[in-house]
């Protein structure tokens, strides 16, 4: 049976395009929730001094969790008898945490693992705080406690470093992914279009789809379900770049490869870019975008549902498991655009830190170690974080084997009001913990596939494992920021004529300091390529 390259996740409507993302809902509610209360014996163990207590950092994105203490007990049945070590799970507003992390570290207020998400999710990185003395160096203590983190990782671990300085660790997950092009089967199935599953369809052959569409429809409807945003966001999906860790606005590699060469352009004054610009301003001229595409404030999947959008651009992981297309209330098929790849953002979903003021290093490296073993279920620490308890956070429909199963939520529950929801795939080996029907068994090898194809295609980028500290330039980086603002949603949605409005954006990027952000970009590019013999 041909193996699918599914899972449509808009990306435009989710922090992370990922399985098992966190509900946005909520987001008001902000701050740290560390639990509270630990089990009798545990308190006074450590009254004892024989037990450390681990203050561990988990993103929310303003969701409840109802769970924390039960998860907490969960994992300390565990890590106590093993390892001699509690674990207290600090719940924190992930677009908040870099500013949390920064303050408990610098005022010495205790914490031993902090999550670090990447700048793609329009977070932080590993470079911003080790530039502020704010990580241990973790060379040692990898190499000494760390060997299932390696033989369950791989070379994903050059995600973690800083310069050739070992700072993080990443979970194991999909390496990458490609673009496609998620349109609803029943509008598909009304106009005869059969969509071979791993074909990679041109741009022409879309735009053919797209007139089809607009003809049979008529006015009303439109091809392409976006909104305007603060960056570029319509180019990638129709081109492979590598953003370099942080976002498109900092400079870009256009080609993505494993001998492609390590220079940093300047995406939007590119000849590809005003090709992409003149293409976009016909699609307008042709009515796939809605009129009001740089104001419309709902997300992807309110668009997708109120039945007028044929689809939207998103990134594909390995498997459907169903999330967007349950929130959209229809199936949706995935159109591929381009041949999956990798990148250091594609291939970082989060990372987990020491902090330089942790009083007992090994012991929570020795922890982190334990969340890439693969247990039984219900010991399993990479899956109690990610999906909670079972019975009152899932239930099993299929055993497979240690860890790995076929779960659904408990009756009458959802993702909106499960009372566990991990913030994406970031924790442990997210390879061998359950999947969510309806995946089935098949999902293990598929995501195995999925990665050694980016490894045997050469579409990992040459830049693997770099990630751009644009601290020096951040004056610079946030009146670019402005630009951008300014202009990306009418260039990109073909709102004016790009023989017009393209010189402008340039010469006002220029205006800003593109150029000096580019160059400190290639700088830093160079000297990591340097050290890591490039």
């Amino acid at each position: 049976m041909k193996k699918k390259l599914l899972a449509i996740f808009l990306a435009a409507s989710m922090v992370f395009s990922v399985t098992g993302c966190g509900d946005s809902k909520g987001q008001e509610e902000e701050g740290n929730t560390a639990g509270e209360e630990s089990t009798g014996t545990e308190r006074e163990q450590e009254n004892d001094g024989e037990i450390y207590n681990i203050i561990m950092q988990v993103p929310i994105f303003g969701t409840e969790m109802p769970a924390l203490q039960e998860v907490e007990d969960a994992i300390n049945a565990v890590t106590i008898p093993e390892i001699g070590a509690s674990v207290t799970l600090m719940t924190t507003f992930a677009p908040s945490m870099a500013t949390e992390s920064s303050l408990m570290i610098s005022s010495g207020e205790k914490l031993d693992i902090i999550s670090i998400l990447p700048y793609g999710a329009g977070l932080d990185s590993i470079d911003n705080y080790v530039s502020k003395n704010m990580l241990r160096p973790l060379d040692d203590l990898y190499e000494e406690y760390g060997k299932d983190i390696a033989s369950c990782v791989g070379d994903l671990i050059k995600v973690g470093y800083s310069g050739d300085t070992l700072y993080a660790v990443p979970p194991n997950y999909v390496i990458g992914g490609a673009r496609a092009f998620g349109a609803r089967k029943d509008m598909l199935d009304e106009l005869g279009i059969i969509v071979e599953e791993e074909k990679i369809y041109t741009i022409e052959e879309l735009e053919a789809m797209f007139d089809q569409f607009k003809e049979y429809y008529g006015n009303g409807y439109y091809a392409v379900a976006s909104f305007g945003s603060g960056q570029s966001g319509m180019f990638p999906n129709l081109h492979t770049i590598d953003t370099l860790g942080t976002d498109s606005t900092d400079g870009v590699l256009m080609e993505v490869s494993a001998d492609a060469e390590l220079k940093v352009e300047n995406l939007f004054a590119t000849a590809e870019y005003k090709e992409f610009a003149n293409r976009m301003y016909e699609w307008n001229k042709k009515g796939y975008f809605n009129p009001d595409v740089a104001t419309i404030t709902d997300d992807i999947t309110s668009l997708m549902a109120s039945g007028i959008y044929f689809g939207s651009f998103g990134t594909v992981a390995a498997v459907d498991n169903g999330a967007m297309a349950s929130r959209v209330g229809v199936e949706l098929v995935s159109i591929l655009v381009e041949e999956p790849y990798s990148t250091s953002a594609g291939a970082t979903c989060g990372l987990w830190a020491i902090p330089n003021t942790c009083e007992n290093p090994e012991k929570v490296m020795q922890f982190l170690n334990m969340m890439y073993q693969e247990r039984a279920l219900g010991e399993d620490i990479d899956t109690l974080l990610s999906y909670g308890v079972e019975g009152s956070c899932y239930t099993v429909l299929e055993e497979i084997d240690n860890s790995k199963a076929i779960i659904s939520y408990p009756e009458g529950m959802s993702a909106a009001d499960v009372p566990w929801m991990a913030a994406g795939p970031i924790y442990g080996n997210q390879l061998t913990i359950p999947v969510m029907t309806p995946q089935t068994a098949e999902a293990y090898e598929i995501y195995e596939n999925f990665n050694q194809r980016i490894i045997d295609s050469g579409r990992m980028s040459n830049a693997f494992g770099y990630v751009f500290n644009p601290e020096d330039v951040s004056s610079q980086k946030a009146a670019i920021q402005a630009v951008v603002s300014e202009y990306v949603s009418t260039v990109e949605f073909g709102l004016t004529d790009p023989a017009n409005s393209l010189p402008e954006f340039i010469k006002a990027l220029e205006d800003a300091g593109i150029n000096d952000v580019i160059a400190e970009n290639q700088r830093q590019l160079d000297e990591w390529a340097r050290v890591n013999n490039k």
